[in-house]
């Protein structure tokens, strides 16, 4: 029996479809879950080095969400907490035809507070940067940035990456290009880059008029927002 992430409810699980949805239009990869207590963290990776030479930081996104864990395997159980890196297509497909816990497909608010059981895919995955645990705790607030600012950065990022890379640009090349726009720092105080504000559009992670706080631990930094955080870890950690 595959384990079970019981969501309390059927809004956060068309929240979860969609950050997903985002996800993997950036990369249809991999999604690792990791699940403590009554919270699921959803780890997708949306920027990150393509070999040893490649100075780009890795960038993840994180959506966490209410969720317990039913069944879970010993094999699947790290450090005390559920901690896996499965299919993204895999979990997306089991999202999409949600049923509520122990019923059939319910409708209006009722039903939104009806709760889903997902089924953990059964397959498992071995991604590097899966491999990699921002730090839990010792997080510093180091500013913050309106969402109108991050947008920006981030659309002027795609135009240029759009503009540079013509369809017939060999792969080492795109990978250039890519690098030394998403690495361009916008905020020299934090360090934060374009690449994060990037991740933050694509993701779904901005909001008009909000400003996500920036802050950093170590080598890392977190964007803050209401919606889900990106991490960044500077490639000089590696």
């Amino acid at each position: 029996m595959s384990p079970v992430l019981r969501i309390p409810d059927l809004h956060a699980a068309r929240d979860l479809e969609s950050f997903l949805g985002r996800a993997g239009r950036i990369e249809d990869g991999a999604v690792r879950i990791v699940q403590a207590g009554t919270v699921a963290a959803f780890w997708v990776p949306v920027l990150r080095p393509q070999g040893l030479l490649d100075t780009s930081p890795l960038v993840l996104g994180v959506r966490a969400l209410r969720a317990e864990l039913e069944g879970a395997a010993d094999d699947d159980v790290h450090a005390g907490a559920f901690d896996v890196t499965v299919p993204l297509r895999g979990l997306l497909d089991r999202l999409a035809r949600r049923r509520p816990a122990g019923g059939d497909a319910p409708s209006g608010e009722a039903g939104a507070a009806a709760g889903f059981d997902l089924a953990v895919p059964p397959e498992r995955l071995r991604e590097s940067w899966a491999g990699i645990a921002a730090p839990t705790g010792g997080w510093t607030q180091a500013g913050a940035m309106s969402a109108a600012t991050l947008i920006a950065a981030a659309d002027q990022g795609i135009a240029e990456v759009a503009d540079a890379v013509p369809g017939n640009l060999g792969t080492a090349l795109v990978e250039r290009v890519r690098t030394e726009v998403w690495t361009r720092v916008i905020d020299e105080q934090s360090g934060l880059t374009s690449g994060a504000a990037f991740a933050a559009l694509s993701l779904g992670f901005l909001r008009s008029g909000e400003e996500p706080r920036i802050l950093t631990a170590g080598a890392w930094l977190r964007l803050e927002t209401t919606q889900g955080n990106v991490l960044l870890r500077s490639s000089s950690a590696r």
